[in-house]
């Protein structure tokens, strides 16, 4: 696909569905892109599976079967792929000057001599000028398109029943944000969704991040380790064989008893039996220790 655009003579509304599409896939996922960056049609779990994303073909019973984000008083649009990859790019402009970038993916990577390709698409928001005010609206349907899914939702995500398959919204957005379709300014960039069969007995549940993902991860938490730690005086001098200097001993304390009086002399009843016991073996254990066998107890 090349890079495409279009002006405010075309209408966004999802019921005037473009051919003018892109494409995302892994081998397991994919999903068609049109211009204005709504995904207007996606299969779960695979290729021939129920087309939960169909508003290509205008689904008459709901206004729905379709994934995008609408920015307030867009006047033109464009689209292109990443040079060499299947990371599609969609860039929205509207009248004020502001411009929001929608980066769509599905992820495929190797790892562990492994190629991984999860039923997973990942979208990434990013304010390019100004700051551009937006709806992102999930409105997925399920068996062909005749019926509204059971809706739940988290902390961070939303929750869609399909029909053998659940499809999971994992967000940095505020769930009402999407829940509610409300309008904001783009302050909180990734969105990903993900396609999951019911999870095993045990088995841990999230979404899986690319090798590059960890990594990113892991150098950020070592970045912040390192700017937690306050700086010592021995850094940079340590050689072997070097010691620090010992810190002097704690005095021991010898103010007043901080007991009340009389508290020292009273003995739990349980403890009284065998504080008597004990005192009445110390003759024989010094009798022992004169040379004399110990009283068997």
């Amino acid at each position: 696909m090349t890079a495409s655009a279009t002006d405010s003579s075309q209408s966004i509304s999802p019921a005037t569905p473009s051919l003018d599409l892109g494409v995302i896939g892994n081998g397991t996922l994919g999903a068609l892109i049109d211009v204005q960056g709504r995904v207007v049609w996606a299969c779960v779990p695979a290729f021939d599976g129920d087309p939960v994303f169909c508003a290509l073909l205008s689904p008459r019973t709901h206004d729905a079967g379709w994934y995008d984000v609408v920015l307030d008083q867009q006047v033109r649009s464009e689209q292109h792929y990443e040079p060499n990859s299947a990371i599609l790019v969609t860039r929205l402009h509207d009248v004020s000057g502001a411009v929001l970038e929608i980066t769509d993916f599905a992820p495929r990577f190797r790892q562990f001599g492994r190629v991984y390709h999860p039923m997973m698409m990942v979208r990434r928001l990013r304010p390019l000028v100004g700051s551009p005010r937006i709806r992102v609206r999930l409105r997925p349907l399920c068996k062909y398109g005749s019926e509204v899914p059971e809706r739940t939702w988290g902390s961070n995500h939303l929750r869609f029943v399909l029909d053998g398959v659940s499809l999971r919204l994992t967000t940095d957005l505020p769930v009402p944000f999407v829940r509610d379709s409300r309008t904001g300014q783009t302050e909180y960039p990734p969105v990903g969704i993900t396609p999951q069969r019911p999870a095993a007995p045990h088995s841990p549940d999230g979404v899986a991040r690319t090798a590059a993902e960890l990594d990113q991860l892991r150098q950020k938490n070592e970045a912040i380790a390192g700017a937690a730690r306050p700086a010592s005086p021995y850094d940079g001098k340590i050689e072997p064989g070097f010691k620090p200097p010992e810190l002097p001993p704690v005095p021991a304390y010898t103010g007043p008893d901080p007991r009340p009086p009389g508290a020292a002399a009273t003995l739990p009843a349980a403890i009284a039996p065998a504080a008597a016991k004990s005192t009445k073996q110390k003759p024989n254990e010094k009798k022992g220790l004169a040379g004399s066998s110990p009283a068997r107890p």
